[in-house]
């Protein structure tokens, strides 16, 4: 005897009640969100070296994630006996360096610069409001970001279920993978398949991206900033990388907080007045910064991420508001994901094709899953002679 179906009335109430559910449960754990999002965060970025691992060393996936956990906690324990003195040096530094600015800013008197009559030109008033402007935006930014990872890493049941639950989610991805791909009607499997695709490279390109761009902007500013002498340029270098993580809008801020700092503190070498120095930090930041958009920006990140200025700037400072630190870092693939969706709900409702044409559909849908179980070994018989086993699949 068959089930009875339920009707439409019991079908809507029944998904009301499961979705009351979830957003109750979302409400009581709201507390476990950001662990969570930092535990997927952990799973995406380590799905890839578990997969070299595991492809290099035929070893189990369970064996695989162990050893990558393993050399990420030895990391860990290493870079700071290695990095940290120097990093907290630069770290104070830059901390010194923008107070002495921000006062520099609020105390600034130096005089009309231009009178015509009765009328006259004084930038003190602007010094003083761009001093208190970088003191409001700042600091509370770097506490926010510093809040945060204090409480991830000092936390011990939050560093637990990170690492457990990132353990996990890279040990049976795949069996989650299929899972998921099994719950979606078989008409639609393949272009779910082709959008995870798609938003898995936009997330890669992002972060991959962003921390070799940071690197990189940094490097190049501490180089062209010891050249003219300007001082403290290692941490005006750390706060070039930083502002890396706010696309757009990040360059010109620390491009800004350099350049009045050159005009406040003049070089350490170079014989020119602040005023002309000034000019001169200007412009290397505006050299590094074209160098950044026209060739590293295409060649780290790509296209998929690309996001028009006004976009990545509401973004940016709506996250901020609404999600602090976290919101603002993955703000910009996040967006970059939802074009990508709306794109394909539009083509869809146009009855167009919603992916290029020039792709030819894979007949395996999950590497390393047939039928949803997890491949072990390819194995190739010549002849009978020789029997071959392939890992590397």
């Amino acid at each position: 005897m068959t089930s009875k179906r339920w009707n439409s009335t019991t079908k809507i109430i029944v998904a009301s009640l499961l979705a009351l559910l979830a957003l109750g449960l979302l409400v009581t754990f709201r507390a476990m969100i950001r662990p969570t999002i930092v535990a997927l965060l952990l799973t995406f970025i380590l799905h890839q070296p578990v997969n070299w691992v595991q492809a290099r060393t035929g070893w189990s996936r369970g064996a695989s994630v162990g050893g990558v956990y393993l050399f990420l906690i030895l990391l860990l324990i290493i870079t700071p006996v290695a990095f940290l003195p120097r990093l907290v040096e630069s770290l104070q530094s830059l901390s010194t360096a923008l107070g002495t600015l921000v006062n520099d800013l609020q105390t600034a008197a130096l005089g009309p610069i231009f009178q015509f009559g009765g009328y006259q030109i004084s930038l003190d008033s602007l010094f003083q409001q761009v001093g208190t402007l970088i003191q409001d935006v700042l600091s509370p930014a770097a506490a926010g970001a510093l809040g945060f990872a204090l409480s991830l890493t000092t936390t011990v049941l939050s560093t637990i279920y990170v690492l457990v639950l990132g353990f996990w989610l890279l040990k049976d991805i795949g069996i989650l993978q299929r899972s998921l791909l099994n719950s979606v009607p078989v008409d639609y499997r393949e272009d779910v398949r082709r959008l995870a695709v798609d938003l898995s490279n936009i997330w890669y390109a992002f972060l991959r991206g962003q921390f070799v761009l940071a690197l990189v902007v940094g490097v190049m500013t501490w180089i062209a900033m010891v050249i003219v002498g300007l001082p403290n340029a290692a941490g005006f270098a750390l706060l070039a990388a930083l502002m890396e993580f706010l696309p757009t809008v990040g360059p010109g801020i620390s491009g800004a907080i350099g350049t009045i700092f050159a005009l406040f503190q003049g070089s350490t070498w170079l014989p020119v007045n602040s005023f002309i120095f000034a000019l001169i930090v200007m412009g290397l930041y505006v050299v590094i910064t074209q160098i950044e958009s026209v060739y590293l920006i295409p060649r780290l990140v790509g296209r998929r991420v690309n996001l028009h200025p006004a976009v990545t700037f509401a973004g940016i400072i709506s996250a901020a508001l609404v999600f602090g630190f976290l919101g603002v870092l993955l703000i910009t693939p996040t967006i970059a994901s939802v074009r990508t969706l709306l794109a394909y709900v539009m083509r869809k409702l146009r009855d167009q094709e919603p992916f290029e044409s020039n792709y030819t559909q894979s007949d395996v849908r999950i590497p390393g899953l047939i039928a949803g179980h997890r491949i072990q070994a390819i194995i190739f018989d010549l002849d009978g002679v020789l029997t071959e086993l392939d890992f590397s699949l």
